[in-house]
């Protein structure tokens, strides 16, 4: 399936959906993201700029699909090992805009 919907004869129109996948899904964007989200204690232990974007889907107990909307894959600083960072940006109406990021707390995540 294409990307974009088709308005009218010969006009396309970029879904929100794609707008970020495209966005979020440049490494450089991540990583920028990530060094201004994550606390100082935290990036120090993990090589942000070897960042690598992952297309993932999940599968719950009952073979339910779930796909967050992004998943940054950063390696920890001298070893072999890697942290998954699931992104899920979540849209607020004009009005009610909170400031900075809020950690998802729910089982969901």
């Amino acid at each position: 399936m294409s990307k974009l919907k088709k308005a009218k004869e010969n006009e396309y129109v970029v879904t929100h959906d794609t707008f970020f996948d495209e966005t979020f899904g440049m490494p450089s964007l991540g990583v920028a993201f990530l060094k201004k989200v994550l606390p100082r204690k935290l990036r120090k232990n993990l090589e942000i700029d070897k960042l690598t974007v992952e297309r993932r889907k999940f599968r719950d107990e009952l073979f339910r699909e779930t796909r967050p909307d992004i998943v940054y894959k950063v390696p920890i600083r001298g070893t072999n090992e890697y942290v998954n960072f699931h992104v899920i940006i979540e849209h607020i109406a004009s009005g009610s805009l909170k400031k900075g990021v809020e950690p998802c707390e729910s089982q969901a995540c």
